[in-house]
């Protein structure tokens, strides 16, 4: 994966967590982590916020699991999008045996 074509979407408090184990120089975006609380509005910004870099990034990684579902419906215009398979963002720092 090129890295310079990668962008990483996270709150705050991921982000976080995630800095140390991402490539030097990796794009990020950081949201409030208060959007949780409306998960439309957290939808709407996520999407806001993919298609504002469509084109730019070829690949948008979602530091967000399901939360409250809001990463439902997401659509990627233009680019590739990942998000985790955890019911919650925490559950990314547990890991798994499969």
């Amino acid at each position: 994966m090129d890295h310079s074509r990668t962008l990483v979407m996270a709150c705050a408090t991921v982000i976080e967590e995630m800095l140390p184990i991402m490539p030097e120089g990796m794009a990020h975006r950081v949201f409030d982590f208060g959007l949780h609380v409306n998960p439309g509005k957290l939808r709407a910004t996520l999407q806001e916020a993919v298609d504002s870099v469509s084109g730019q990034y070829e690949t948008v990684i979602l530091g967000y699991g399901m939360c409250s579902q809001a990463i439902i419906g997401l659509k990627a215009n233009g680019c590739r999008l990942v998000a985790p398979r955890v019911d919650d963002c925490i559950a990314m720092f547990f890991g798994s045996r499969e």
